[in-house]
């Protein structure tokens, strides 16, 4: 499990990146596909997905700090926009952001 918590911790520290499937592969000496089907197994969900919650559980902890605005919080996660944000926000807590502020 040591190589999935570096993989993690390499996840949390570049949430604000593209960070690609290849990437991860490589902090642990695995083919991409193979790297894939192992997280997914050990984790319960694709990478993808795993990142993509990532970002939105820290975006939750920086929208109830309310320093940020939703377009500053987006952009600090590397969404590609505030509305990209707000949908990827929506569909995985089915709130919106600005509801988590208050």
């Amino acid at each position: 499990m040591k190589q999935l918590d570096c993989v993690r911790e390499h996840i949390r520290t570049n949430l604000a990146t593209d960070i690609e499937v290849a990437e991860l592969a490589g902090l642990v000496r695995l083919s991409p596909h193979y790297f894939s089907l192992v997280f997914r197994q050990a984790v319960g969900m694709p990478p993808h997905r795993y990142i993509l919650q990532e970002r939105i559980n820290e975006a939750q902890r920086l929208l109830a700090a309310g320093s940020m605005t939703l377009a500053e919080v987006a952009a600090h996660l590397g969404f590609a926009d505030q509305s990209h944000f707000s949908r990827a926000f929506r569909k995985l807590t089915g709130r919106t952001p600005g509801s988590c502020r208050n």
